[in-house]
C-alpha cells in the first residue's frame, strides 16, 4: 500500500510527493512518540525517552516497532549523535531485487 500511495503521488505531483509523504508522517510523529513513551515506561521502567541509555536504543526501539506490528527495526551508531535506521521489515523497505 505504501508503495502504490508513493508511485501515486510521484505520478500527480512529480517532486512535491516527498514533502506530501513527509507531512504526512510529521502529523503522526506526536501520536507515535506518545505511544513509544507509554510503552517504554510501562515495559523498562524509563519514564521518557530522554533518559533512555543510548546503548540500549537499537534494542529498545527494534522492540518497540515490532510490538506495535511494524516489524524489526536495527539501529546502528554512526558518530556521537547520528544514528542510521534499517527496517527492512516493513512496507516501505525497497525490494531491490523487485526494483521498487
Amino acid at each position: 500500500m505504501i508503495h502504490q500511495l508513493r508511485a501515486s503521488l510521484e505520478r500527480d505531483t512529480g517532486l512535491q510527493a516527498a514533502a506530501y509523504l513527509q507531512e504526512a508522517g510529521f502529523a503522526g510523529g506526536e501520536e507515535l512518540y506518545d505511544t513509544f513513551s507509554d510503552w517504554l515506561a510501562r515495559s523498562r521502567g524509563v519514564e521518557a525517552p530522554s533518559e533512555l541509555d543510548v546503548e540500549f536504543l537499537g534494542e529498545v526501539l527494534g522492540e518497540f516497532f515490532a510490538e506495535q506490528g511494524w516489524g524489526r527495526l536495527n539501529a546502528m551508531a554512526l558518530g556521537p549523535s547520528v544514528v542510521a535506521l534499517d527496517s527492512v521489515e516493513w512496507a516501505e523497505a525497497v525490494d531491490e531485487r523487485q526494483g521498487d
